[in-house]
C-alpha cells in the first residue's frame, strides 16, 4: 500500500515536471523550460555575486532587465498553456487543433507581452511613465494618421478572432476570391482558394465588405438555370430524370438526389427558363462549377439527340 502511494506520488510529480497533462507541443515546453532555467541561473548569479554587481551598475541593470523579461515570458507562457490546453481538453480537440479562440489567445499573449516588457524596460532605465506618455501624446495624432490602416487591421483582426461569423476552416467568398480560411493574423485573413492559391485579405475588408460564408448554410444547394425551346416543353420530366441520373453517376457521395427539384422560372414566347436545384452535403466553388457543367452537358446532349431523331 505504501509502495503504491509512493509510486502514485512519483508519477504525479513526474507528470507535473514534464507537463504531460497539458495538451501542448514539445516546442512550447522546451521554450518554457529554457526560460525557467535561464531565470534560475540569473537568480543564482545575483545571489552569489550581488556585491560585485552593485559596483558594475550597467551589468546589474542588464541582468535585472533580462531577469524581468524571463519572469514575464514564463508567467504569460504558462498562463497561455493552461488556457489553450484546458480548452482543447474540454472540447476533446487534437494537439494540432487551431481555431479562432486559440488564435485570439495567442494574439492577446503577444499584446500583453510586448506591452509589459515595454513598460517594464522604461521603469528599469528610470524613464517616468507619465512624462513619457505625455510626450507621446503630442505625436500620437501624427502616429495614428500614418499607421491608421495597420491599427484598424489589428482591431478588426481581434474582432474576427473572437467572432462566430468567420472561423478557421470556413468556406467563404470575399469579393472575387473563394476558398477556406487558413489563418487569421493581426493584419490579414489568409484564404486558400480552390485553385491552391494563398490570398491575404486585409482584415478591414473582411469586416467592411459583403462576405458569403458557405459553411454557415445548413441546407446547401446549387441552383443552375438553363433555357429550352418550346418543342421540349413536354420532355421536361425526361430531362429531369437524365439530369438526376448523370449527377448521381458523378457526384454520388455529395448529391442528395431525393431532394432535387427542377422548376420553371419563366416562360417567354417560344422558350422557357428552367432552374435545377441541386442539394449537396458538401459545397465548394469547384463542385458548383462541375455540377453546373454536368447539367449543361446533359441538357445539350439531350437536345442533340432529339434533333438527330427529327
Amino acid at each position: 500500500m505504501i509502495k503504491a502511494k509512493k509510486k502514485f506520488k512519483n508519477n504525479r510529480l513526474k507528470n507535473i515536471i514534464s507537463l504531460s497533462f497539458f495538451k501542448v507541443s514539445n516546442r512550447r515546453k522546451f521554450f518554457l523550460y529554457l526560460a525557467i532555467l535561464l531565470m534560475g541561473i540569473l537568480s543564482l548569479t545575483k545571489y552569489f555575486y550581488n556585491q560585485q554587481l552593485i559596483q558594475i551598475s550597467v551589468v546589474k541593470t542588464f541582468i535585472d532587465i533580462f531577469l524581468f523579461y524571463l519572469i514575464v515570458i514564463s508567467i504569460l507562457n504558462f498562463s497561455k498553456i493552461v488556457f489553450i490546453s484546458s480548452y482543447k481538453k474540454f472540447n476533446r480537440f487534437s494537439l494540432q487543433h487551431k481555431d479562432n479562440l486559440i488564435t485570439g489567445i495567442e494574439s492577446i499573449y503577444w499584446i500583453l507581452l510586448i506591452t509589459t516588457l515595454f513598460i517594464g524596460t522604461l521603469q528599469f532605465i528610470h524613464i517616468n511613465l507619465s512624462t513619457f506618455f505625455t510626450s507621446f501624446a503630442l505625436i500620437s495624432v501624427a502616429f495614428s494618421w500614418l499607421f491608421k490602416e495597420y491599427i484598424a487591421n489589428i482591431i478588426d483582426g481581434i474582432l474576427i478572432m473572437f467572432s462566430d461569423d468567420f472561423k478557421i476552416g470556413d468556406y467563404v467568398r470575399v469579393g472575387d476570391y473563394v476558398g477556406r480560411i487558413r489563418d487569421i493574423t493581426f493584419l490579414n485573413t489568409e484564404i486558400r482558394t480552390d485553385e491552391g492559391d494563398i490570398v491575404f485579405i486585409p482584415n478591414t475588408l473582411i469586416i467592411q465588405r459583403e462576405v458569403t460564408n458557405y459553411s454557415k448554410v445548413k441546407f446547401k444547394r446549387i441552383i443552375h438555370e438553363f433555357e429550352i425551346d418550346k418543342n421540349l416543353f413536354t420532355k421536361v420530366r425526361r430531362i429531369e430524370k437524365l439530369i438526376i441520373k448523370n449527377l448521381i453517376k458523378e457526384f454520388e457521395d455529395i448529391f442528395e438526389h431525393d431532394k432535387f427539384f427542377l422548376k420553371i422560372v419563366k416562360i417567354k414566347g417560344d422558350s422557357a427558363i428552367l432552374a435545377a436545384e441541386m442539394p449537396v452535403t458538401k459545397y465548394t466553388f469547384t463542385i458548383e462549377e462541375q455540377m453546373e457543367k454536368n447539367v449543361s452537358l446533359t441538357v445539350m446532349e439531350y437536345i442533340d439527340s432529339q434533333e438527330d431523331n427529327d
